[in-house]
């Protein structure tokens, strides 16, 4: 019994260990602007991990070891999402704002000319799981001169360097940015 909550805890502890991490973002200087993407060896550690549980969870599965199934649906997990970070990354130029962010398969991406931009709006959806857990996400949304808006996730990428080079380059192009833009910038 005791092997087991090993292993589920070396499980829970690999996972947070990789959520803990996902924080590393790098910032490029190309031309007039910047382009931020995570760290290389943040997708490369959650990716490999993923694969080490997968193939444990095999193992401990020949060997009907109990919780083998918990290390598998884990690294199935982290393979979906690991090597999603290779492909997210945020360009800021004198011309316009670029993210590309999602899945590797079905990515969403965002192309916005500063020219066509009015204002931009920062704003934020609580929602509440089935357990009452509360999760907070953060959102920019762009008012455009030509009408309508867009609504651009600011997560862990966009958190971690690219909001604060965003409302600098707004500011500069004379956009009014309010509400609040994420949990780095309080507003």
């Amino acid at each position: 019994m005791n092997r087991v909550r090993g292993i589920r805890f070396a499980g829970v502890l690999a996972v947070a260990c990789c959520l803990c991490l996902t924080g590393c973002v790098s910032e490029s200087q190309t031309g007039s602007g910047s382009t931020f993407k995570f760290q290389w060896w943040i997708p490369t550690l959650i990716t490999v991990v993923a694969l080490l549980l997968i193939v444990g969870g095999v193992l401990f599965t020949v060997r009907k070891k109990q919780g083998a199934w918990v290390a598998i649906l884990v690294g199935i997990v982290g393979m979906l999402f690991g090597p999603n970070m290779f492909f997210d990354r945020a360009v800021i130029d004198d011309d316009h704002f670029e993210l590309s962010t999602g899945f590797f398969f079905s990515p969403t991406y965002f192309n916005i000319k500063w020219d066509n931009v009015a204002n931009i709006h920062g704003s934020m959806e609580e929602k509440t799981g089935r357990r009452g857990r509360k999760s907070t996400s953060y959102y920019l949304n762009f008012n455009l001169k030509s009408g309508g808006s867009e609504k651009v996730p600011s997560g862990d990428l966009m958190k971690n360097g690219p909001i604060k080079k965003l409302v600098e380059m707004a500011a500069k192009k004379g956009i009014k940015v309010d509400g609040p833009t994420n949990a780095n910038l309080d507003d």
